[in-house]
């Protein structure tokens, strides 16, 4: 995978993920010198493009002039059968078919700042990790496990039987956001950007949430309410002050 950008190949290299190469643009040598010393003296090879193959390689003409090939990160776990963390996690966020790279890197940022354990998503019908992703998760990815599954669905209901609690979250929800007191293990299901969680999904769920607002638009964009959710989720399991 590419990442591209200053902050995002730092962050690769601060956190010793599988940085294979970086390419730089020609007219940015300069700029850039210092952090190509660091990353020869680590061993990453550094080449040099024009700006015209630069965005033909990242993608985009938004790369900033450095562009990095990447393993995935070792926190993200495209098979499920590859994680081992289950019975420690006590918080976990579920993403049920959200696709938009944007959101889903946001959610990581906020999931990992509010005392999420695991993220999980399903297989199918979800975003996968991007340089979109990475960018707007702002490093966290690196910080917080993210596990693909099979079945939601059925994941939903095995942490049913050790004992969660799951709660959707949706804008119709019959139980209102600082009237629920929440224990661990605890599970939060999110649903995608225009259909909200799916039929079977809200069937698994023991209650849906709603945020109170003023109701003048249809509703938060859901990395948004996502961050109001698991702050409310923090406060009370953290013990903070609100």
């Amino acid at each position: 995978m590419f990442v591209y950008g200053r902050n995002s190949v730092e962050e690769a290299l601060r956190e010793r993920v599988g940085l294979r190469r970086v390419v730089v643009e020609f007219s940015k040598k300069a700029k850039f010198a210092s952090l190509v010393v660091r990353l020869q003296r680590e061993g990453v090879g550094v080449e040099y493009l024009s700006a015209k193959d630069m965005s033909r390689l990242a993608g985009t003409q938004k790369h900033q002039g450095i562009v990095a090939e990447i393993d995935l990160p070792p926190t993200v776990y495209e098979d499920e059968d590859e994680f081992s963390g289950w019975e420690e996690a006590k918080v976990i966020l579920m993403l049920d078919g959200l696709t938009d790279t944007g959101n889903v890197g946001a959610i990581l940022r906020s999931a990992l700042l509010l005392g999420v354990d695991v993220v999980v998503l399903p297989e199918d019908h979800s975003a996968r990790i991007t340089p979109q992703v990475i960018r707007a998760s702002a490093g966290a990815l690196y910080h917080l496990a993210v596990v693909y599954v099979r079945n939601i669905v059925r994941t939903t209901e095995r942490l049913k039987q050790r004992g969660f609690c799951v709660y959707g979250l949706d804008m119709r929800g019959d139980r209102v956001l600082g009237a629920i007191t929440f224990t661990k293990p605890l599970c939060l299901v999110v649903g995608s950007e225009d259909k909200g969680i799916r039929r079977m999904m809200r069937k698994a769920c023991d209650g849906m949430i709603r945020i109170p607002t003023t109701e003048k638009l249809d509703s938060l964009n859901v990395s948004v309410a996502t961050a109001i959710c698991l702050w409310e989720v923090y406060t009370q399991l953290s013990g903070g002050q609100r």
